[in-house]
């Protein structure tokens, strides 16, 4: 054991809060890439592809709304306690969703994407935050990666059995597994907490300062240089990805016409994706950021992203022949998906949280809240609005993906700024 430690760069004192928590984000990771792919697919076939324009701006507002929610209990009760609450709430709601799909209520498909990306956000926000408070900033540089890491794998891992279980028992009753994972994640998260407070961890208690009201909470994060960065980096960052995930899923209605069919794809290219981000977050993610620091190690996804972009562009001017994933067409599309899920949970996820680190430990919570629960669901929205404009107008696929490759320019632009506001806040 002590030559594996030293190998991974972790002391017999962070081994166990190690452990535990890559426990646990593997299982919460492994219950996701189940429940994304049965979402896709089901809103995909019942409701289109044109609707997803509708569905990102429904998200952003219910964000926005979840995102105050969380922000006012996230100090207000135990890190563990309150992710034990989410799991046994969440669960409870997805298995209610899942026994309605036989009535065919139309507005199931949007009912299931919109739990499914609430649970996502409280799941991923809160996460990190715990971990931001049981692992310290040079800790985190060494131990986040390799936790990254091990949430790929569950997605993996997940994304693999995603086909056989579909072909078993259809697309909707991956709302089931997914609920499963959440049910064994109880005892990994109190796991989790036994090894915190075991190396004396006190700031998963809850907090005792004055509660600030919403307009409090964001003008306390806003006065922090590296959170008005990050905000305004998140403008190009999100129209990008929802640009280019509008395109992948017209792709991909081209190319199936059959619910489990695409469930099928989805989970397999989600494996793929994964194995492939975690051999990233293995082997290059921890030396990367080492190496070149956090403030540079942001710049991966960004530039991948853009390359994907390039992808689409030359795709649009394409003819139009036999859907096939295998055609140039169709593969352009899944690479420049690819692009963003392979480098964003692995080299962008760690290295963005670990931006937090720069943050006073007092305002991390919020600062996340406010960037993942507020600037993101706006411009979510704002990207939904876009897309909505676009579609109306009748905008041509070759000048929306010219329009992605500049926003996505825009945004390696912006994100060159970083490095020194993350410095700057850690002095």
């Amino acid at each position: 054991m002590n030559s594996f430690t030293r190998f991974l760069g972790i002391t017999e004192k962070e081994w166990p809060r190690c452990l535990s928590m890559a426990l646990l984000f593997f299982l919460l990771m492994m219950g996701w890439g189940f429940g994304r792919a049965g979402r896709d697919a089901f809103f995909i076939v019942e409701a289109g592809p044109e609707n997803l324009p509708y569905m990102y701006i429904i998200n952003a507002i219910l964000m926005v709304i979840c995102s105050a929610f969380y922000a006012k209990l996230v100090d207000r009760l135990r890190r563990h306690s309150f992710l034990i609450y989410q799991l046994i709430l969440f669960s409870i709601a997805v298995i209610t969703l899942r026994l309605l799909v036989p009535f065919r209520f139309g507005w199931m498909p949007y009912g299931i994407f919109s739990l499914s990306e609430i649970i996502t956000l409280f799941f991923f926000m809160h996460f990190w935050t715990y971990a931001n408070d049981i692992f310290d900033p040079r800790e985190g540089k060494r131990i986040f990666p390799l936790i990254g890491g091990a949430g790929l794998m569950g997605n993996v891992l997940g994304s693999t059995f995603t086909k056989p279980i579909v072909e078993l028992t259809g697309t909707v009753d991956l709302l089931l597994v997914w609920v499963a994972t959440m049910v064994i994640s109880i005892p990994a998260t109190l796991y989790a907490n036994r090894t915190a407070e075991a190396a004396g961890i006190g700031s998963t208690e809850s907090g005792e300062e004055k509660q600030l009201s919403f307009r409090e909470s964001v003008t306390s994060v806003w006065s922090i240089k590296l959170i008005r960065t990050l905000t305004f980096l998140s403008l190009p960052m999100w129209l990008t990805v929802y640009f280019v995930d509008f395109q992948f899923f017209l792709a991909m209605d081209e190319v199936f016409t059959d619910q489990d069919a695409l469930s099928g794809f989805l989970g397999v290219f989600n494996g793929i994706t994964s194995l492939l981000g975690f051999a990233i977050q293995m082997f290059i993610t921890t030396r990367l950021i080492k190496r070149f620091g956090v403030g540079t190690a942001v710049l991966v996804h960004p530039l991948s992203v853009t390359l994907g972009s390039v992808g689409l562009v030359i795709r649009s001017f394409l003819p139009v022949a036999t859907p096939r994933i295998f055609s140039f067409r169709g593969f352009s599309a899944v690479f420049a998906k690819f692009s963003d899920n392979a480098l964003f949970y692995s080299v962008g996820e760690s290295a963005t949280q670990l931006l937090y680190n720069a943050v006073p430990e007092e305002k991390r919570g919020q600062s996340r809240a406010f960037v993942a629960g507020t600037v993101e669901p706006l411009f979510t929205a704002v990207a939904g609005i876009a897309l909505i404009i676009f579609t109306a107008v009748t905008v041509p696929i070759q000048v929306l993906s010219i329009i992605t490759l500049v926003v996505s320019l825009s945004w390696v632009y912006l994100t060159r700024r970083v490095k020194a506001d993350y410095v700057s806040a850690l002095v």
